[in-house]
């Protein structure tokens, strides 16, 4: 319902019981005044005719005095008039109604509202005929309250035809200053409120109202203004942020990519030896014919495997935008394995990747994925000091997400990464994913791997949780969901 409308209803509602209670209190007063009118006219019409039937009472008698009353009821129609003897029954010789009888018995004046012969309300009206300190009988006079009722109604009638012109008058004006002074500009707030709304906040009111409308027009002009130079700070605040995300996940790439460096350059010295000590028999002709050519071959495969290795170091080192794309999981697992092999084997630590027969097909950018695995891998083999085997695990799972992630249970793609280290303290645990939070040696980590990790997992719509015991190893779970599940997180 309309503000204007509203405040019409609740007006006319306002009057509506003002005016009922005028004329309630009003007709109350009305009626009493009425009957306080019949009460002295009887009185008055009781005591003169009382005073002519005492009169002829004391020269003729009781029967002429009957006659007189008798001929007074004739004159006045109107009202019931009769004589009532001091015994208290009625000239017919019948039983008197008990208040004309307390009445005759207490010889005083007295008026009561009872029931006409008509079977209507009657206002009934008891004067003493006395001579002098004699009691010769009494006037009972009868009036019908037809007439009263007349009246009330007919006040009512005014009083509501007065109440219902009061009511569309006001009503109508009511509602046309309403559509003037606060519709209008209500729809002009809520016509600028769905422009904010909707993103635009170049819109401004043109309000001269100096009321409170016009106040609340003008803080939602200012309101706008804040708002544009607050979301052109948050917009440059997003900006340097998502460049120093990306600064700091390069970073972190680069600083894996120094790990891998030290055992990819052992990876390379073989095939460089043998490519060095084939060139050089064939430079200096010790090996001619089909010799030189099965030389030269060699040098060719071993050639092709040192570019395979510095072409998959340089792509995982590179710096660019986020590309997702549907992939197989599990090859992104096995191609991150074998370029960590290398690392690991210097330290004595074999990583093996489960064969999964099953495609796990997701959408993701798989360099970013990378990452995060190259991360979880890196980690675990640092946390094996002594050497051991490293198990990445791939597949299915229904899980709840956490409940900062939300969403109800669904099947998710699960990357586990399995070491037999030296596991991580219940102190430490909660702490991991913190930024520069780490408890390796100086130049062992920069503490940005996990926290970088842990954001690549939200943007793809995943998580990453723990298990860890000290002395027994740990347990990193990576979490993606499927295809076609791959909403970004906050």
């Amino acid at each position: 319902m309309k503000l204007a409308w509203k405040l019409t209803l609740v007006l006319g509602v306002g009057i509506a019981a003002v005016q009922g209670l005028y004329a309630w209190s009003g007709m109350e007063r009305e009626s009493a005044l009425f009957r306080t009118d019949m009460q002295r006219d009887h009185r008055v019409l009781g005591k003169a005719v009382g005073v002519a039937a005492a009169k002829v009472h004391d020269s003729y008698g009781e029967a002429k005095a009957i006659e007189l009353v008798d001929d007074a009821n004739v004159r006045h129609s109107n009202v019931l008039i009769e004589w009532v003897s001091g015994a208290g029954a009625a000239p017919g010789g019948g039983p008197a109604d008990p208040e004309l009888r307390t009445a005759v018995v207490e010889a005083r004046e007295r008026d009561w509202i009872g029931t006409g012969e008509d079977g209507e309300a009657h206002l009934h009206t008891y004067v003493p005929v006395t001579s002098g300190t004699r009691l010769l009988g009494g006037l009972h006079l009868s009036e019908s309250l037809a007439q009263e009722r007349s009246y009330v109604r007919s006040t009512l009638m005014r009083v509501l035809a007065r109440t219902a012109v009061t009511i569309a008058v006001s009503a109508a004006m009511t509602l046309i200053l309403g559509l003037m002074f606060v519709g209008r500009p209500v729809r002009q707030l809520v016509s600028m409120a769905r422009r904010i709304g909707d993103g635009d906040l170049t819109a401004r009111l043109d309000v001269r109202h100096r009321d409170e409308i016009g106040l609340l027009a003008r803080e939602l002009n200012g309101m706008c203004d804040r708002l544009a130079r607050a979301r052109d700070q948050v917009a440059g605040e997003t900006a340097a942020r998502v460049a120093a995300i990306e600064q700091v996940r390069h970073a972190d790439r680069l600083a894996t990519t120094g790990k891998l460096v030290s055992g990819i350059a052992h990876e390379l010295g073989t095939p460089l030896n043998v490519v060095g000590l084939r060139a050089k028999a064939i430079a200096t002709e010790e090996v001619t014919g089909t010799a030189a050519a099965e030389n030269a071959k060699v040098v060719v495969e071993q050639v092709e495997r040192m570019t395979r290795i510095i072409r998959q170091l340089l792509d995982f080192a590179r710096r660019r935008e986020p590309r997702k794309a549907q992939v197989d999981l599990g090859n992104v697992v096995r191609q991150t394995v074998a370029l960590l092999g290398p690392m690991a084997k210097k330290r004595r630590v074999t990583v093996t990747a489960a064969d999964g027969s099953v495609p796990m097909q997701t959408e993701v950018d798989p360099d970013q994925i990378q990452q995060v695995i190259a991360n979880l891998v890196l980690n675990a083999v640092q946390a094996m000091p002594d050497g051991g085997e490293v198990v990445v695990n791939v597949g299915r799972q229904p899980v709840q997400p956490p409940a900062d992630h939300g969403g109800p249970e669904a099947e998710y793609l699960r990357i586990e990464v399995v070491d037999h280290g030296v596991g991580i303290p219940p102190d430490v645990l909660p702490r991991i994913f913190d930024p520069f939070f780490t408890t390796k040696d100086v130049g062992e980590g920069t503490g940005l791997g996990l926290s970088v990790s842990y954001g690549i997992a939200r943007e793809h719509g995943g998580w990453i949780e723990v298990e860890s015991e000290v002395g027994r190893g740990s347990r990193f779970s990576l979490y993606l969901p499927t295809v076609g599940r791959t909403e970004k997180q906050p």
